[in-house]
């Protein structure tokens, strides 16, 4: 068992950070929700991404301690896996949920930049779903 402690603020900043990127390449306006004045409703828009996150790493995520009414900083997946590289994980999933945000931010304003980031969504799931998955653990079936 593997806990990852996924920070809320370490996502704002590659939020940010993105939005940094699309204003220096296209020059055009970032929609008003990424602003740093509207932190908590990104925070709210995380926790969503949050949820679905870990509802797409079922079975291998069984646990967390994600409250969507919570105002902590830390969510929290336990992952049935045996990983010593949790750092990476950790930030592999983090970047994951800053492209969500971004997907769902960009969807009224700018239907070819919020394809954009949810293909970087979907990629990075993809990617990560084919690394933690063990080939020779199938599913939960047990010896009888």
């Amino acid at each position: 068992m593997t806990t990852v402690a996924l920070s809320i603020e370490r996502v704002l900043e590659s939020v940010y950070a993105f939005c940094a990127l699309d204003y220096f390449t296209s020059k055009e306006p970032r929609p008003e929700i990424l602003g740093r004045e509207q932190a908590s409703a990104l925070r709210r828009l995380i926790s969503r991404a949050a949820c679905e996150l870990i509802y797409r790493l079922m079975p291998v995520a069984v646990g967390t301690n994600l409250d969507i009414d919570s105002d902590d900083d830390i969510i929290s997946i336990d992952l049935d896996i045996d990983s010593s590289d949790a750092p990476a994980l950790r930030r592999t999933l983090e970047e994951a949920l800053a492209s969500s945000v971004m997907a769902v931010a960009w969807t009224g304003c700018n239907a070819a930049t919020s394809d954009c980031y949810h293909k970087a969504y979907e990629r990075t799931l993809a990617a990560l779903m084919g690394t933690i998955r063990c080939p020779g653990k199938p599913g939960r079936i047990e010896a009888a």
